[in-house]
């Protein structure tokens, strides 16, 4: 309290605190970064020579992984308002795209050039498969959003196909292995997004976007969401093996996808503990999403750990 020349007293000014943020907030805001860093290591540790003022230039600007990150995100951005924060999946790539859209309307226009370049500076499968990945996920995935759940099937294509291009970009032709990479991420997708579009389901609903757990008799929605996450998870146990049988990786890898996909099956046999109650909601009972958390998680770990195997693995030797 203070004194006044006129002898009232004053409150003392308050103090105010700045808000603490959520350290789960300031970890999903690292976790592109995080990511981008241990890819710049994998190169470091594969070509050193890569991580130069050149390399690094041609990576970013040129490399098939960074073209797809930001053709697949193009039309996200645009649809509705459509929080790209939920989830720490966006890729640091996407990001970048996104604050650039609003001042750079040609970037559509970018990315067919890019296409063309990539096809010269490869081979023209590799442009072609990278055109078609980005026609696909812009001219059909997206529009399909709001009008059919087909949607999520289709757009698991142009999702599936950043290993294959890489593949082709490689060794100019499609082969098994390029194809045995693709059919991995083709069916990963599925339980992963299935645990999504559960979990923020009101939110796609409310968007307008059509996905099965959006659909109005929510008890066969919850059947429905719960029946394609199993189907596709029980179908990775055996394709996450392929690899072994092709001979492109040794014993280790498949003990190893073995354990991490009969894993991610018991995650997402747990996660069919939604039907039990598939109209609850996660404000009325917070524990009702916590299957579908789970399993998202688990998807999270699993694909990383896989690829991290199979590379380790590369041809029956560990550690190359």
């Amino acid at each position: 309290m203070s004194l006044t020349q006129t002898g009232h007293t004053l409150p003392a000014p308050s103090v105010k605190h700045a808000p603490r943020r959520d350290p789960r907030a300031v970890a999903r805001m690292l976790l592109p970064a995080f990511s981008l860093l241990i890819v710049l290591l994998a190169i470091d540790y594969f070509n050193p020579r890569a991580i130069s003022y050149f390399g690094l230039n041609l990576m970013l600007n040129l490399a098939v992984p960074v073209a797809l990150a930001t053709m697949a995100q193009l039309c996200v951005i645009t649809v509705n308002d459509l929080d790209l924060s939920i989830g720490a999946y966006v890729g640091f790539i996407a990001c970048v795209t996104a604050t650039l859209l609003g001042s750079a309307p040609l970037l559509g226009a970018a990315v067919i050039l890019g296409s063309i370049y990539l096809a010269h500076a490869t081979n023209l499968l590799t442009g072609t498969l990278t055109l078609l990945t980005a026609v696909g996920y812009v001219a059909i995935y997206t529009p399909l959003k709001q009008v059919s759940a087909i949607n999520t099937f289709i757009g698991a294509f142009p999702g599936a196909m950043p290993p294959l291009i890489g593949w082709t970009a490689a060794r100019g032709l499609i082969e098994w292995p390029g194809v045995a990479l693709f059919a991995i991420l083709f069916l990963w997708q599925f339980p992963h997004f299935m645990a999504i579009g559960w979990m923020y389901r009101e939110d796609f609903a409310r968007a307008g976007i059509r996905i099965t757990p959006t659909i109005a008799n929510t008890r066969y929605a919850a059947r429905s969401t719960v029946a394609q996450a199993l189907f596709y998870a029980a179908l990775m146990v055996p394709v996450s093996l392929w690899p072994f049988a092709l001979g492109t990786d040794g014993v280790a890898y498949a003990v190893a996808a073995a354990a991490l996909s009969l894993g991610y099956l018991w995650c997402t046999i747990r996660f069919a503990r939604i039907v039990s109650c598939p109209d609850a909601h996660e404000a009325d009972a917070p524990s009702v999403c916590q299957p579908a958390r789970d399993l998202l998680h688990a998807s999270i770990i699993y694909l990383p750990l896989l690829l991290a195997a199979m590379m380790l693995d590369a041809r029956g030797r560990l550690l190359f």
